[in-house]
């Protein structure tokens, strides 16, 4: 911790003639940055949970400073070369600083799911692609004990990559760890009746002589079928289970390709 605050004091000290030289702020808004961040690296110091509330509040403080320069910049009708260049340098060590700030908050408050999200944001915002994919794996490898870090990983992957195959990768990884996990039930299907939609809509023009059986089959969702049969087959069928198959139903019935299968399924 202590090497990461001391980065975190050193960016500041660049920061501060950087942000007076680039002229972007006034001089009483560049002293009142001044006394904020110097409050907050005393308050990160903090040993005990208050310290993770102060990281929040910093990383908070130096994002909105950063896009507030960058307004100002993108407004500011002439520029010389130089003093761009300077603006420029101001955002990249602003965010260099938020980085350096996530990564000391994850690794002194890892369990706060909520901080990896944030983190996640941040590297989307910044275009830190490698980054955000590294901290996905990073963030299943630390809480491969819950079955939400497996389901939060897919729904990011979905929602930033757009692959279907790796979300149903993290899925079964964290299905093999946890076996009688429902939601990791439920959000395999929903990954395998989305994805089966995609696949529709993809080869819909396809004449039946181009498609081979494989592809078949995933279209007219087997995938989505298997998922109910695994969990049967895991967990059987009980009061504690029979929630979790009437859920899986429903859900297909929005989808019209089950209703195929729906009869073998509710049988």
């Amino acid at each position: 911790m202590a090497e990461s605050v001391q980065a975190c004091e050193e960016v500041s000290q660049e920061l501060y003639h950087a942000i007076v030289k680039s002229k972007l702020l006034s001089v009483q808004e560049i002293k009142l940055l001044a006394v904020k961040r110097r409050a907050f690296e005393q308050g990160i110091k903090m040993p005990s949970s208050d310290a993770e509330e102060q990281y929040i509040r910093y990383i908070s403080y130096d994002w909105d400073l950063m896009e507030m320069i960058q307004r100002r910049r993108d407004k500011a009708e002439e520029m010389d070369p130089e003093r761009l260049n300077r603006s420029r340098n101001v955002a990249m060590m602003f965010g260099n600083n938020i980085n350096h700030l996530f990564k000391d908050l994850l690794d002194r408050f890892p369990n706060n799911l909520k901080n990896w999200a944030l983190y996640l944001d941040f590297c989307r915002k910044m275009k830190m692609h490698k980054a955000s994919f590294d901290l996905v794996e990073k963030l299943i490898k630390i809480h491969s004990d819950k079955p939400i870090a497996f389901a939060f990983a897919a729904e990011w992957t979905l929602m930033r990559k757009h692959s279907y195959e790796l979300a149903r990768t993290y899925l079964l990884q964290g299905l093999h760890s946890h076996r009688d996990s429902h939601d990791l039930y439920l959000e395999l299907l929903k990954n395998e009746l989305e994805f089966t939609t995609m696949l529709k809509q993809k080869y819909a023009s396809e004449d039946a002589a181009d498609k081979d059986n494989l592809k078949d089959d995933l279209i007219r969702g087997v995938n989505c079928k298997l998922v109910y049969e695994d969990a049967r087959a895991t967990l059987g069928m009980n009061s504690k289970t029979a929630p979790l198959y009437k859920s899986m139903v429903e859900m297909m019935k929005k989808y019209p390709f089950t209703r195929e299968f729906q009869t073998d399924i509710i049988r």
